[in-house]
């Protein structure tokens, strides 16, 4: 296959303000995205019934055969060269009591089966050799607490009107980074693009804890937009801007209430991570789940592979590394950017073979975050 080589600037200074200004890169490659802004007659948060929620259904594009691609793969088949960039994340500058009263519709499937599981060994590992470890995020209530917080449920509308879900997270005052697949359809230009998104953090069997955010604008990668619609893609991700609104008489930015997670370039592989989501064959893809393991190895074009047993519904949700909160004598080590999204759900492997894929984040990612940051101020 024919290998892109993309140039990065040198890191970034570590950062101590909670939001930084948009990043500058340079790169071989023209910076191509295209967007979506929202029109003044959209329906918004009124086109969800509870109806469309229950409906929703997790996209099946992210479905493949992961074991052929990683045989097929060289060494050096993740193809962005040279340093990480990066960008801190943001605690919440305001509490907000959870409301677990909150409810948007009664969930009503039991899990989905994403294949046999005969050939398994009695342990986290499937067929292609890639170990994890698989858990519900617990106890429950734990969502609505900074990192899990900013985790969520992403709803959308299809360009053919069917109403569909993926798995997002916050990663500034008001951007939220999912899957391209989960925007954008791949294919069609302006009219590829999916409608009526709407984000619920720390999303929990039917209830929003921490509200429901709605759309303002969507910006995707050009890769991804005019790659045909099919996994592995160079580029599967995407930003989101929200709405600010008002909690509790005061106007509000989703980054206020529920924090943001950093992000970091060229970090996917090599590297350990927390992968969480929504996945429709773990309890219904009504609980957060989390799935932990170190990079398997390279996808050709631009993707790592990992461990994992979650299928569709956790499609667009974050690759976090250091996740978690630090321990007093905490030493840091070469890669110290703590909670920070190296990459984002974007294919699966069903049983036996346990394993799941992300683009990797480079310079097309930064292009993309410096446009969305730049569209509104305060976005981050």
């Amino acid at each position: 296959m024919l290998k892109r080589r993309i140039s990065l600037m040198s890191a970034i200074l570590a950062a101590t303000a909670l939001c930084l200004p948009p990043l500058s890169s340079m790169s071989v490659q023209a910076q191509q995205h295209l967007s979506l802004d929202r029109t003044v007659d959209a329906q918004g948060i009124a086109y969800w019934t509870p109806g469309r929620l229950r409906n929703a259904q997790p996209l099946s594009s992210g479905l493949i055969d992961l074991g052929e691609l990683m045989e097929a793969a060289e060494p050096d088949g993740a193809e962005a060269t040279g340093e990480a960039e990066g960008h801190p994340g943001n605690l919440h500058a305001f509490n907000v009591q959870p409301d677990w009263t909150n409810r948007l519709f009664e969930p009503g499937e039991e899990p989905k089966s994403l294949g046999s599981t005969s050939d398994i060994e009695p342990k986290d590992i499937g067929t292609f050799g890639a170990h994890f470890s698989s858990s519900r995020v617990f106890p429950a209530g734990i969502e609505t607490f900074y990192p899990y917080s900013t985790i969520g449920k992403l709803f959308f509308t299809l360009p053919n009107g069917a109403p569909a879900v993926c798995s997002a997270a916050v990663v500034s005052f008001r951007l939220v980074v999912t899957a391209g697949q989960c925007v954008h359809q791949g294919f069609g230009g302006q009219s590829g693009f999916h409608s009526n998104f709407l984000f619920v953090p720390a999303y929990q069997q039917g209830v929003a804890p921490l509200l429901i955010w709605d759309w303002q604008r969507a910006v995707v990668t050009g890769e991804w937009s005019n790659g045909g619609g099919t996994v592995p893609n160079a580029a599967d991700y995407a930003l989101i801007e929200t709405q600010d609104q008002l909690v509790n008489g005061v106007t509000r930015r989703i980054g206020e209430v529920t924090g943001g997670l950093g992000w970091q370039t060229l970090s996917l592989l090599p590297n350990h991570v927390h992968m969480f989501g929504y996945p429709t064959n773990l309890d219904g893809g009504e609980i957060m789940h989390q799935v932990t393991g170190q990079s398997f190895g390279p996808i050709a074009p631009n993707n790592a592979a990992y461990g994992s047993d979650m299928g569709p519904g956790a499609g667009g949700g974050p690759f976090v590394q250091n996740f978690g909160e630090l321990a007093l004598g905490h030493i840091d080590g070469l890669n110290p950017l703590r909670n920070a999204v190296v990459g984002v759900s974007s294919a699966f492997s069903p049983p036996p073979g346990f394993a799941q894929a992300g683009s990797i984040f480079d310079s097309r990612f930064v292009d993309l975050f410096n446009n969305a940051c730049a569209n509104r101020p305060g976005n981050c």
